[in-house]
């Protein structure tokens, strides 16, 4: 009940919404959807992607543990900004190059063993910056997807 009142909290103070068709490389994975939002109460750039995987794994082979979930490296995607993007947004802290400042994010699968999963990601916005900027500038960017800790795919918004 929680989640779908604070889902519906969000869509009531989204300032702009796009859906944006992207065309992927010749690769395994897709992007089939994004949505761009910009959210002007907690100042944050949201991106939601239906990503698929053209050859999920079937059954991947766990070895025997005693805890509940095998603690296995994370698929992820991450939004890099362009110049544009960067002079709006908030900086990661901890970083030697330029990234954006996560304050949320979260799927619905596995991408490994699913054909498709939804997969948000949000970012903090500068203070006092202009919220049109923002969403205009939100396409100045790439995401790339991550297996742990390997790049396996890579896809520009800016077309």
């Amino acid at each position: 009940m929680k989640k779908l009142i604070f889902f519906i909290c969000i869509i009531t103070i989204v300032v702009h919404t796009t859906w944006i068709k992207v065309d992927a490389s010749e690769n395994k994975y897709k992007i089939l959807k994004s949505e761009i939002n910009v959210l002007s109460i907690p100042n944050v750039l949201r991106y939601d992607f239906l990503i698929t995987n053209n050859t999920p794994s079937k059954g991947l082979k766990h070895p025997e543990f005693r805890g509940h979930y095998y603690p296995q490296p994370s698929m992820e995607i991450a939004v890099i900004p362009g110049k544009k993007l960067s002079s709006v947004m908030s900086r990661f802290p901890r970083s030697s190059t330029f990234k954006l400042n996560p304050v949320g994010g979260s799927s619905n699968g596995d991408l490994r063993t699913q054909k498709k999963v939804l997969f948000s990601v949000e970012y903090e916005i500068k203070k006092n910056t202009d919220l049109k900027k923002v969403r205009e500038y939100a396409t100045d960017s790439t995401v790339i997807i991550f297996d742990g800790l390997k790049e396996v795919a890579e896809f520009p918004l800016n077309k």
